[in-house]
């Protein structure tokens, strides 16, 4: 309960931040293969059509197809190489799937495929980081915990290497969520191993929420070992 309070949290503090550098940066990412695609003025068009759409639809209440607007300029954006309009689709689909919790299968393939349009051009994003840590949560929720490991590795390596203090926030999250599985599984030496290095970055970012939580499940581990 208390990681997805965290996640909750977390994901209203790092939203504005994602949008806005989507939108408004004009600086080249270095985790691409290479810089934009020259790409036509219709595709530029088309593509600022479908997020002008989405965020309307998402005004009207439409969230599913405000994320199926966003997911298709994603996917314009990936078959044109078009490198800020992927880093833009991606902000918004954070932003719309942000609320996203328990997740569905149908919900858990929008994070496969917007996965699979980025991957061929970054394998460093924040975004893409979340994406996979959304879908290691899926499989964590229907019992697949070998999967949901995998995903949770694959969110770490997507992160981005600079140590921002959102960058950091989102690492202590993933590393909880690994933390709990392994609790799930009754391994206490990896549990701690990993919620030692969540904990750490807690305290660095001075996280009491955090750090309490994860104060809570480390001491389960350890009643758990006692009985």
């Amino acid at each position: 309960m208390w990681t997805d309070i965290f996640n909750k949290r977390f994901f209203c503090v790092i939203i504005i931040g994602l949008v806005s550098i989507a939108c408004f940066s004009q600086v080249r990412t270095t985790e691409t293969f290479g810089a934009d695609r020259e790409v036509s003025t219709n595709t530029q068009s088309e593509f600022q059509h479908l997020i002008e759409h989405s965020r309307q639809q998402m005004l009207r209440h439409q969230g599913d197809s405000a994320i199926g607007s966003a997911m298709e300029a994603l996917r314009q954006s990936s078959l044109a190489g078009y490198i800020k309009g992927m880093d833009t689709s991606m902000a918004y689909l954070v932003q719309y799937t942000k609320h996203w919790n328990i997740i569905n299968a149908a919900q858990a393939n929008v994070f496969r495929r917007a996965i699979t349009f980025v991957h061929p051009y970054k394998q460093k994003s924040v975004p893409l980081a979340l994406f996979h840590n959304k879908l290691a949560m899926y499989y964590k929720q229907k019992g697949n915990y070998a999967k949901g490991l995998m995903g949770y590795e694959r969110a770490l390596k997507a992160m981005p290497d600079e140590q921002n203090p959102q960058n950091l926030e989102i690492l202590g999250m993933i590393y909880t969520n690994i933390g709990s599985i392994w609790a799930t599984l009754e391994d206490k030496s990896k549990a701690l191993k990993v919620l030692g290095k969540a904990e750490l970055i807690a305290r660095q970012q001075k996280d009491i929420h955090l750090q309490i939580g994860i104060a809570q499940k480390k001491g389960n581990l350890y009643l758990d070992n006692e009985q």
